[in-house]
């Protein structure tokens, strides 16, 4: 097969997935109020306990994280940055860019500002605790 055929079938696996998953959204519309609900989940809450909740979350997941790579395990890395709570403020920021809404686009970014500050401060405070290990295979990479 020659090179030019196997992109041709390449590019027709991808339009055919494209639509198929056009016609499966279009099955899987949902209601303006569902919409709603599930853009408003993504913006952060004046909820105190939301607020400790996402800073807990992403100490516990730096922490793990910084062991990770002491110990020289990827697995490990790769389970902390499953734990960290940026996902739903980094959303935010997209769908507020999307729609157009300034301050809730400022108020998520601020946020994950916010966890990331807090994240640095907690691996650089680990990173001082802990004895020199040296250059790992999981830093290095």
């Amino acid at each position: 097969m020659s090179s030019l055929s196997a992109a041709g079938l390449i590019v027709a696996t991808i339009v055919v997935a494209l639509v198929g998953a056009a016609a499966i959204g279009r099955r899987n519309e949902c209601a303006s109020e569902t919409r709603i609900a599930v853009s408003r989940s993504l913006f952060p809450s004046t909820d105190e306990r939301h607020t400790i909740r996402m800073s807990a979350f992403m100490g516990l997941s730096v922490t793990i994280a910084v062991m990770g790579i002491s110990a020289n395990s990827a697995a490990v890395v790769i389970g902390a940055m499953l734990l960290a709570p940026l996902t739903t403020p980094l959303m935010g920021v997209a769908v507020a860019i999307t729609m157009g809404w300034r301050q809730r686009g400022l108020s998520a970014f601020g946020v994950t500002l916010l966890l990331t500050a807090l994240g640095l401060g907690i691996a650089v405070a680990l990173a001082a605790a802990l004895p020199q290990i040296g250059l790992t295979t999981a830093l290095v990479s």
